[in-house]
């Protein structure tokens, strides 16, 4: 009753965002088509790179946060995008307006009982980083210990709740269309509704970091900063603040090194751990030149359940190794729906086909699009709905492959993921999860 409640509260805000959608589209489309009049050729005029590129920013930023995301996606793919544009969509990474100073006296005092001044001796106004959901702050402990502070904005669960709710209509209505009927466009669109929302709670954020701290440790080169728990709450996040990894990525003495560093880290998170990090852009990666990466920001993160693991394990292994008839009988053995008259034997040799492109492909030519949309183009051919499960994972691994192509193209993804993939078939032993009150303090 509360529930239904509450989505009736929520209709006129949906509806405003919907007309402010509607709005954004009609002006994005007005000022393209102004550029474009000016200097027709695209691929030769910057200027219209550059255009295109703060259109989408400008649309995404107005839209809010569930936008944003799609954006920070888009602004790790060079491979899909000219260097202008991209230069302009790395703003949403963390160059958005930071929460306000009344914003976070408020969310300190509604959560800790005190104002910044009880809990910091220094607390710089000038943001570190700003994203979708909040804003990053450096701040000085009373005990002299220098510390991130991760604010939520104001009012954000209410724009976000109907951000989703506009993108699950959608996603609703477009499984009716031709294209799109049998692929799992529901399923998918809740599974990322549901992470999106879980941003919104920092509490399971500071879970995850723990989590991840932990099981990061095993890999040489990744350091996740400790948590502060006196001050993490539902909206505020504070951490350790590492002074020294603040290279950027592309100013790295061994960016390939570094990027080998993250991709291993990944495929632990997958294949190891079963907790993943799917918000791997620059923004939530810091550096040092002479090797070492930071990974920050776990509040975009996916679980996956030890079968889940163990089927993506496999699907992965036999991908790399060119075995396309296996790969084949995993997308059966995992999908929601195989129609009764289907032709396998046409079926497996179309997926052995994609797998045969695909094997052995550095990363400068090998898309990890490319090959996933190849494999639901043959799913959607054959009527057969596939999993979902895996849809984080993938995620994950085209936010580093757009890092990748701009720095060490030469990256062998396959080959680097096979001691993880090994380790998956090894069923963990189950342990309570550990408590936000529990966890060590820094």
């Amino acid at each position: 009753m509360h529930q239904s409640i509450r989505r009736l509260k929520s209709v006129p805000t949906v509806l405003c965002r919907a007309g402010a959608l509607s709005r954004e589209l009609l002006l994005a489309t007005i000022r393209l088509a102004a550029a474009l009049k000016l200097r027709p050729s695209f691929r030769s005029g910057t200027d219209i790179q550059t255009s295109l590129g703060k259109t989408i920013v400008r649309f995404c930023e107005r839209l809010g946060p569930a936008y944003i995301k799609v954006g920070q996606i888009l602004s790790t793919r060079q491979d899909l995008f000219p260097s202008k544009v991209i230069a302009e969509l790395v703003r949403l990474q963390d160059r958005l307006p930071p929460v306000r100073r009344g914003e976070i006296n408020a969310a300190f005092q509604a959560d800790f009982g005190m104002s910044l001044a009880q809990a910091f001796c220094e607390f710089d106004e000038q943001a570190v980083a700003t994203g979708s959901i909040a804003s990053v702050y450096r701040a000085r402990m009373l005990d002299g210990k220098r510390v991130a502070v991760k604010i939520k904005r104001t009012g954000i669960d209410a724009i976000v709740s109907a951000d989703l709710t506009l993108m699950r209509l959608g996603a609703h209505l477009l499984s009716f269309t031709p294209p799109f009927r049998s692929f799992p466009l529901k399923r998918a669109a809740a599974e990322i509704s549901e992470s999106i929302e879980r941003q919104l709670d920092f509490s399971l954020e500071a879970n995850s970091s723990c989590r991840l701290r932990e099981a990061l440790s095993w890999e040489d080169g990744i350091v996740v900063p400790r948590l502060v728990d006196k001050l993490c709450s539902r909206s505020v996040i504070t951490m350790e603040m590492l002074e020294e990894f603040n290279c950027p990525f592309t100013s790295c003495r061994s960016p390939d090194r570094n990027l080998r560093t993250v991709l291993r880290a990944l495929y632990r998170m997958i294949f190891v751990v079963g907790l993943i990090h799917c918000d791997l852009h620059p923004g939530n990666l810091r550096f040092v030149k002479n090797g070492g990466v930071a990974i920050v920001d776990f509040g975009f993160t996916s679980t996956l359940e030890y079968e889940q693991r163990l089927k993506f394990a496999e699907f992965f292994y036999s991908m790399a190794n060119g075995d396309g008839q296996r790969c084949a009988e995993i997308t059966i053995q995992t999908a929601i729906r195989v129609p009764l008259d289907l032709n396998y034997q046409l079926f497996e040799a179309q997926v052995v086909a994609l797998v045969a492109r695909a094997k052995g492909v550095s990363t400068g030519r090998f898309n990890v699009a490319a090959f996933v949309a190849g494999l639901f183009e043959i799913q959607r051919r054959f009527r057969i709905v596939g999993t979902t499960s895996f849809l984080m994972p993938i995620i994950s691994l085209l936010m580093i492959e757009g890092l990748a192509k701009r720095v060490a193209a030469d990256i062998d993804f396959q080959n680097e993921a096979q001691p993880y993939i090994f380790r998956a078939s090894i069923r963990p032993v189950s342990q309570p999860q550990r408590s936000l009150a529990i966890r060590e303090s820094a």
